[in-house]
């Protein structure tokens, strides 16, 4: 390919390479568009038209092989309809012939002069534009014929309006238009869709589609049309304008769906939910008794079935008797009705399944039934009654017609009432055991009705409530009180507001209130319904406080890490704020850190008032009242002297700053007593010290201990640094100087003698060397990883394999993790086990580097390490070869600590030895 990549792909085929590169050039020269790819004959053209898609072939006539006609004609088999462009050298009317009866899209004679290549350039133009106009052309109409043929074979009718007039003619229906409203394509073409409306048309959606239209708007209405039959279905029609190129509405596309079913089913279901609801509120109405809740139902139960009897009946199996208890509607069965069940529909009832229904006994075979005969019911529905898991009886809708068969959701509202009915039998049976389990909750409970006023309450409640009445009533004298007129103060509460909402929005609510005139916080939780509110509340003002101290016990916590993390301050700063945090916690006005040597006791850091004690100051230790402290090393606590400890009130300290109340703990320093950290007071407390206050004081001493043994030890090691440094520079410098002394006269001497002994003393300077090296990154690399970085541990192990003598041992890498650490000193670790491993196991050692859950290890094949040996191969100095010098592996270990990872020696499952680096965190997870 020649120049950078266009928009119009040429193949140019000819045989003459330098008359192919100047057309090449001419024609991308001609139109920056082009990039033109060469070809030396017919078959190498065909090659590349398999492997590359090209916009226009140019090709010459007079070609070895395969000419340019022939070369067309092939071309034509897979690319008919791409552009050709047949240019020879060879014009005559013969070849011109050929080439169009061959289907060439241009014919053109090569020229002297570079015009030809300008007539060319123009050619291949017009003949992309013409071939890529066509194939645009053809891809329109394609789409076309496939949305023409979805838009017949979409599920709803489809129609296209015009916008002009005030009509707007429909201008396409597709087939489902059709066959929904039964005009035919011709009826309906040039009509307006209002052919569709009729009587019970509404005009208010009628009005909406309009104004959207006038207003160029989409809309969507569901309205009831007329069939051309004059049936009524319900019409869900969606109108959207369409656009043209510019912003003028060009066309209105409509859309319409049959939803009658669906309306129908949703009218019959909002009937269905509507007697649902009825039945929630009969049966949430607390105002009402179990009684009345039954008598309700069935009525609300011919109701809903259009049957003129309802009742409720009570089966005794062991008599086989049937008595109707409650009873709704016409005379058709009364209530205290005693019957045979052998008579009745409902022997039928108890043993079926499911829901019985008969929608025209006669006709459903029941005419020689002894119900129907004893009763003459054509239409019955009955429900098993449940109650303690124990059949009760039946409830029965009946009637002397027949009627239409149940529905699903019809049987779903009688189960619902079937199985409220139970449970209102069972609640009638449970009553009185339900209230005393009430009365012997510790929550209390109320309901009230929807008015606000007293419905019940269990003794608990019972209790509370006449404790915040106004006018103190009797027990039972509470039924039918209003609590927001009878309890003072309670309108505008949090208790009052939420209730309120609860019944607004019939949602359960549950919060915290708090009730100023008993001072008291309660847990409360409100379920409404129409009828009322039911109210549990349990006393939490135990736990409110308790909640309380913790958080303020977090925010202390806080407060003490906060002053322990300010590594900004110093240690003494610190301490100064962590005094002043034991003193408001233990509302003490003094505290100290304090020092023991012997019997002297040195005040370090004081909050103290001025004019008393100051930081500095020496005092004798039996003076104190730290003593008993140190003594015993255990937190000393008292919140009286005078009372809890008199011998401590004659010490000489406690006299001059007269201490009435004391806590004070050892602070401890690598296992000896450093002092005392203590808070204390001239007042004695009015309650003893608290868990939590000598916790503080504790924590606070603890905290003390380990940072000053922190800093010891901080110390030590710096000095132990400082030490080591100035070993290196000692072995670095004292000992180098006479070993390059020495290599220089091993020179001389080599040029005065050949001894063998000169080369023994060369490899003992050598191996001298090698020990000062090993000696100063001993003392060196125990220093920690300051600024690690990410490392590819793949690519590290491959570098380390390079800088290392392998001779012919094998490298096997299979890891390829990342992880943070110093470059040049993992690459120390790795050069340093690659040596080891090639030291002990010979030159054909294999050596592999692999990944563990939390590291990574590198083994060989080598000699295994024996167990007794493990720990002590990190030992500086240790090693079994007599040309190591024992320090590699020492080298390994500190670099691996310094890290903070640890390392040990292992077997590994498929060769000789294994150290593994564990507590590595890798950065690529």
């Amino acid at each position: 390919m020649r120049g950078p990549p266009g928009d119009v792909r040429i193949l140019h085929v000819d045989d003459e390479p330098d008359f192919a590169e100047m057309t090449a050039t001419f024609l991308e020269r001609s139109d920056a568009q082009f990039t033109v790819e060469t070809a030396s004959s017919a078959a190498d053209g065909l090659d590349r038209l398999t492997d590359t898609a090209f916009d226009c072939v140019v090709s010459d006539y007079d070609m070895p092989g395969r000419n340019g006609i022939e070369f067309l004609e092939t071309v034509r088999e897979e690319h008919p309809d791409l552009p050709f462009v047949l240019h020879t050298g060879k014009g005559s009317e013969e070849v011109a012939s050929d080439a169009i009866s061959a289907g060439v899209t241009d014919y053109l004679q090569k020229e002297g002069g570079t015009d030809q290549y300008t007539v060319l350039a123009n050619r291949v133009r017009n003949a992309v534009e013409g071939y890529r106009s066509r194939q645009a052309l053809a891809e329109r109409q394609a789409e076309l014929e496939r949305k023409d043929r979805a838009m017949d074979a979409a599920p709803v009718g489809i129609t296209i309006a015009g916008p002009s007039g005030d009509d707007n003619p429909l201008g396409y229906v597709n087939d489902r238009f059709t066959e929904v409203t039964g005009y035919s394509e011709k009826e309906a073409l040039g009509s307006n869709c209002r052919f569709l409306q009729g009587e019970r048309t509404s005009p208010e959606q009628v009005a909406r589609m309009r104004e959207a239209i006038d207003d160029e708007e989409p809309v969507t209405v569901e309205l009831r049309n007329y069939r051309k039959d004059g049936t009524e279905f319900w019409n869900r029609v969606s109108i959207a304008p369409v656009p043209g190129n510019g912003s003028e509405v060009t066309n209105y596309v409509g859309f319409q769906q049959d939803v009658t079913e669906e309306r129908e089913r949703q009218e019959q279901l909002e009937t269905v939910e509507e007697y649902r609801r009825d039945v929630y509120r009969i049966t949430a109405d607390i105002g009402m008794t179990p009684e009345e809740k039954i008598q309700r139902l069935v009525a609300l139960g011919c109701e809903f079935l259009d049957l003129e009897n309802g009742h409720i009946v009570e089966v005794d199996r062991g008599t086989a008797h049937h008595e109707v208890h409650f009873a709704a509607g016409s005379d058709l069965v009364e209530a205290g009705t005693v019957s045979d069940l052998s008579e009745t529909f409902c022997r039928l009832t108890i043993e079926a399944d499911d829901i019985l229904a008969i929608a025209n006994a006669p006709e459903d075979g029941y005419a020689d039934d002894p119900a129907y005969e004893t009763w003459r019911i054509s239409c019955y529905v009955g429900a098993k009654l449940v109650v303690d898991d124990e059949l009760f009886g039946t409830l029965c809708f009946a009637d002397r017609d027949g009627n239409a068969a149940l529905t699903g959701p019809e049987k779903a509202v009688v189960d619902l009432m079937a199985r409220w009915i139970s449970h209102a039998l069972e609640r009638k049976r449970a009553r009185r055991e339900r209230e005393r389990v009430f009365d012997r909750m510790t929550d209390g409970v109320f309901a009230l009705d929807s008015e606000w006023h007293l419905q019940y309450a269990n003794d608990r409640g019972r209790d509370l409530l006449g404790t915040m009445l106004a006018e103190p009533k009797a027990r039972e004298e509470l039924a039918g009180t209003q609590i927001w007129d009878a309890i003072p103060g309670i309108e505008g509460t949090r208790f009052h507001e939420e209730c309120r909402e609860a019944m607004r929005t019939q949602q359960q609510v549950s919060f915290q209130s708090y009730y100023e005139p008993l001072d008291r916080w309660f847990d409360v939780r409100a379920y409404p319904d129409e009828a009322g509110l039911s109210v549990y509340f349990r006393d939490v003002t135990e736990e409110r406080q308790r909640e309380s101290r913790i958080e303020a016990h977090k925010r202390i916590l806080q407060e003490i890490y906060d002053a322990i993390a300010d590594t900004d301050h110093s240690f003494e700063s610190r301490v100064d704020r962590l005094i002043g945090i034991g003193q408001r916690v233990t509302g003490t006005e003094y505290g100290s850190l304090s020092r023991v040597h012997g019997d002297e006791y040195t005040f370090e850091v004081v909050r103290a008032p001025e004019g008393t004690i100051q930081a500095g100051d020496v005092v004798d230790l039996h003076a104190t009242h730290c003593e008993r402290a140190i003594r015993t090393e255990e937190t000393l606590v008292l919140s009286d002297i005078a009372a809890e400890a008199p011998e401590l009130v004659e010490k000489t300290g406690n006299a001059e700053w007269d201490v009435s109340c004391y806590v004070g703990t050892p602070v401890t320093l690598a296992g000896e007593v450093y002092g005392t950290f203590c808070v204390y007071d001239t007042e004695p407390r009015r309650e003893p010290f608290s868990e939590w206050e000598v916790a503080i004081v504790d924590i606070i001493g603890k905290w003390i201990g380990y940072e000053l043994t922190r800093e010891r030890t901080a110390t030590r090691l710096r000095e132990q640094n400082d030490r080591l440094e100035r070993f290196a520079s000692i072995v670095s410098h004292d000992l180098r100087n006479p070993l390059r002394v020495a290599d220089g006269r091993l020179e001389l001497a080599r040029e005065r003698h050949d001894s063998e002994h000169l080369d023994a003393i060369d490899r003992a300077l050598s191996r001298m060397d090698g020990l000062i090296d090993d000696l100063l990154t001993v003392a060196r690399e125990g220093e920690r990883v300051r600024e690690p970085e990410p490392v590819a541990l793949g690519d590290l192990v491959e570098t380390c394999w390079q800088n290392v003598a392998t001779a012919e041992a094998e490298l096997v890498v299979e890891c390829d993790r990342t992880v943070q650490s110093d470059a040049s000193r993992l690459q120390q670790v790795f050069e340093n086990l690659i040596r080891n491993a090639i030291e002990h196991g010979g030159d054909d050692v294999t050596i592999a580097v692999g990944e563990l859950d939390d590291g990574f290890y590198v083994e060989d094949d080598g000699a295994r390490i024996p167990d007794a040996d493990r720990e002590d191969v990190f030992e500086a100095g240790y090693s079994t070869s007599a040309e190591g010098t024992g320090f590699g592996l020492a080298i390994v270990k500190r670099v691996v600590e310094a890290h903070g990872w640890s390392i040990r020696v292992s077997d590994s499952p498929e060769r000789e030895t294994r150290f593994e680096i564990t507590g590595v965190e890798f950065t690529d997870e």
